[in-house]
């Protein structure tokens, strides 16, 4: 079957193959409150959709004289997941979907910030697709919320981890089909004047957070890093060598429509000579940024790395 118009202009990425399996992915970039359209096929018979929150930015560390503390900066939440499947005749002609960007890693010592966006009046950083643009949760066919941003380093203590995206709640349509979600895991702490704090992958959250800054008094200490899984697809992702040296960000090796795993950024490193190292940024949507590293004044602190995009997945078939 030919569908001309399928989509709404501006609205993602949009693909169909052969056996009428329509495939749409729309990333995040609503900081000004504004919604996309997606309009389902008239063929289709099922509609999956999967959802993923902004990740919170890592926070900055903190810059102090050479033998004194500079924490480093904690690495940012990564939001929820949500996953609906629906009977195509449930759903309206059109949803209406707000997908907002992810959190800005923070300056020296300045904590990395949430999600931008939450159109039609919903809170910042939340991830929703609706029947029509008012805010009211009756109007929900799916939703996510999103990470804050990691804590800023000080010069007494490292920044604190990023929360966690909290999971969704059933608001009405959902029970029309099968609805999972998930919530996003915490980002790791700064280290004081040690290493920053690392991430282990969780079963129960496909997004990681990101690994905390190194922190530094009398000497160079490394960032956090993302820890590998046995037998998975988490791959570590290093964090920065003590001194001024940057955290990672993860390599892509597969596409979501292959792997829905979400990968944060690692911690950069501290220095007590030189600045402090950046936080790497999330590889993946919804993942959180690393924190930055401690460095002395004269150079600063090393800035966080940003957080991942929202994004939603629509497959019809």
């Amino acid at each position: 079957m030919l569908e001309i118009g399928l989509f709404l202009p501006d609205s993602g990425i949009v693909s169909k193959n052969a056996d009428d399996v329509w495939q749409h992915l729309i990333v995040g970039g609503e900081s000004n409150a504004q919604f996309r359209a997606w309009r389902k096929p008239r063929a289709a018979r099922m509609v999956f959709m999967l959802g993923g929150a902004p990740g919170g930015g890592g926070g900055g560390g903190a810059a102090n004289t050479a033998g004194s503390t500079k924490g480093g900066g904690g690495g940012g939440g990564s939001g929820a997941t949500t996953r609906c499947l629906y009977p195509a005749w449930v759903l309206p002609d059109i949803l209406h979907v707000a997908v907002p960007r992810g959190g800005v890693g923070g300056t020296g010592k300045a904590a990395g910030s949430a999600g931008s966006g939450g159109a039609g009046g919903s809170p910042v950083g939340e991830l929703s697709v609706r029947s029509f643009p008012a805010a009211a949760t009756v109007n929900y066919y799916l939703h996510a919320q999103s990470a804050t941003g990691g804590g800023g380093g000080t010069t007494a203590a490292a920044g604190s981890g990023g929360s966690a995206g909290g999971s969704s709640t059933i608001n009405g349509h959902e029970h029309w089909g099968i609805f999972q979600t998930s919530a996003g895991q915490a980002g790791a702490a700064g280290g004081s004047t040690g290493a920053g704090g690392s991430i282990t992958p969780s079963s129960s959250s496909p997004a990681t957070g990101g690994a905390g800054g190194g922190g530094s008094s009398t000497g160079n200490n490394a960032g956090g890093s993302i820890n590998a899984v046995a037998n998975s697809l988490y791959r570590a992702v290093a964090g920065g060598a003590a001194g001024s040296n940057d955290g990672s960000s993860a390599a892509l090796i597969l596409s979501i429509l292959e792997s829905p795993l979400f990968i944060g950024g690692a911690g950069g490193g501290a220095s007590n000579s030189g600045v402090g190292g950046r936080g790497g940024a999330a590889a993946r949507l919804c993942a959180g940024g690393g924190g930055g590293g401690g460095g002395v004044t004269a150079s600063g602190g090393g800035h966080g790395g940003h957080g991942g995009d929202g994004f939603v997945l629509f497959v019809a078939w």
